[in-house]
């Protein structure tokens, strides 16, 4: 099957940029012709050099929903942005077109323009919350023109996880089919993780028998970076032996960074900039803390579970994301009782066992794969159905 993946380009160092990479990995290693296209603007350079070893690159120009002043309204009537990609599509000649959406309304000219295409298509949502729930300016206007798009699109809808399916549901305010597609991240060599422990911690200058908790994210208000630092504070309180890491970069870097320094935090609490390889500086690590407000279902999360690191996560995001509801992770609670089950180093084994066995049975690369094959090979059944009935009932007229 030959699938091209389209990205809305909001840039390259989201969720949903690592979704399209590893998607287009497992569907390669199941003997699929990929290819992706992505806006010509230089901030998805980064990631169409990632993918170019997985499939070809297509580029043209395109204006990502969040650079235009008007956000989505921008979006309602430039009929001729869609009309160009819909021939570059075309050229390419896929079987199936599938679209990443970051939220509800990024790229809605996009799905214009997949609705107008020979293929059939399938879009991705990782991030359902409406305007409204995200507190954004215009919110309701915003959200009628997002809703207006997704209901008139014609191809089949994707998010992870159940609860992201009925809040896009309920938001679209009709019955409508969207799948349930876990996300997933590569299995690592289990082989490399000590080494990449020693190698890191010597640069980290954490000793062995220090507690290293990491998180990975973009520097905004979304992941809680501030909080984080709250938390820390509290934990080290509690558990001495505690050291604490961040990898990210963002808008709220400086202010981040001058809490750290005025605080005297620096002897605890290090942060580094966003980094290309974050599987090794997970390796280095002994527990994965995630703060965030919300996700649509964190990459982060399962690449740590792929190391098997045991992830505390907070009570909102186990709630809204059921899978992480599973042993290996914990929920955090500012009463602190869960440190008591990390303080020993074969509690802390016990939970990287757990972490690791949640991971290959529910978060592999080629289970992702064979579960959009399935999707992808039923809207192609549709679609041949719809063509062979308009056939039979033009040979009858």
């Amino acid at each position: 099957m030959k699938i091209l993946l389209v990205s809305t380009s909001s840039g390259s160092r989201g969720g949903g940029e690592l979704w399209l990479k590893y998607l287009g990995i497992g569907l390669k290693n199941l003997g699929h012709e990929v290819g992706l296209w992505v806006s010509s603007d230089p901030n998805m350079d980064e990631l169409a050099a990632q993918f170019s070893s997985i499939g070809e690159v297509i580029r043209s120009p395109y204006i990502n929903t969040y650079k235009h002043r008007g956000r989505s309204l921008s979006t309602l009537f430039n009929f001729s942005t869609s009309k160009s990609l819909k021939t570059v599509w075309e050229n390419w000649q896929p079987d199936i077109l599938h679209i990443n959406k970051q939220n509800l309304e990024d790229g809605l000219d996009i799905l214009r323009a997949a609705d107008g295409c020979s293929f059939p298509s399938v879009c991705m949502i990782h991030i359902t919350q409406s305007a409204q729930t995200l507190k954004a300016a215009m919110p309701q206007l915003r959200d009628w023109v997002a809703r207006f798009a997704l209901q008139n699109y014609s191809g089949q809808l994707v998010t992870a996880p159940q609860t992201r399916a009925d809040s896009l549901k309920e938001f679209l305010q009709r019955d409508r089919s969207v799948k349930v597609i876990l996300n997933a991240a590569p299995s690592i060599n289990q082989n490399l993780i000590p080494q990449w422990r020693t190698q890191k911690r010597i640069e980290l200058n954490i000793n062995d028998d220090e507690i290293l908790f990491v998180s990975v994210g973009r520097m905004v208000a979304q992941k809680n970076p501030m909080y984080f630092l709250k938390v820390a504070s509290e934990i080290k309180h509690k558990l001495p032996s505690a050291q604490f890491l961040w990898i990210g970069d963002g808008n709220l870097s400086n202010e981040w960074d001058k809490y750290v320094q005025e605080n005297s935090l620096d002897i605890f609490i290090k942060r580094l900039p966003w980094q290309h390889e974050v599987i090794p500086w997970l390796a280095a690590s002994d527990i994965y803390l995630h703060l965030a407000e919300f996700e649509g279902m964190p990459f982060s999360v399962l690449e740590a579970l792929s190391v098997g690191l045991p992830c505390i996560l907070s009570p909102k995001l186990l709630d809204d994301i059921p899978p992480f509801q599973a042993e290996g992770i914990i929920c955090f609670d500012d009463t602190y009782e869960w440190i008591n089950k990390i303080k020993s180093q074969d509690n802390r084994n016990q939970l990287s066992k757990l972490a690791t066995h949640l991971f290959n049975n529910s978060f592999s690369l080629q289970r992702l794969a064979k579960e959009y094959i399935e999707v992808y090979q039923q809207v192609l059944q549709t679609k041949y159905r719809l063509i062979n009935k308009k056939l039979n009932h033009l040979s009858n007229s």
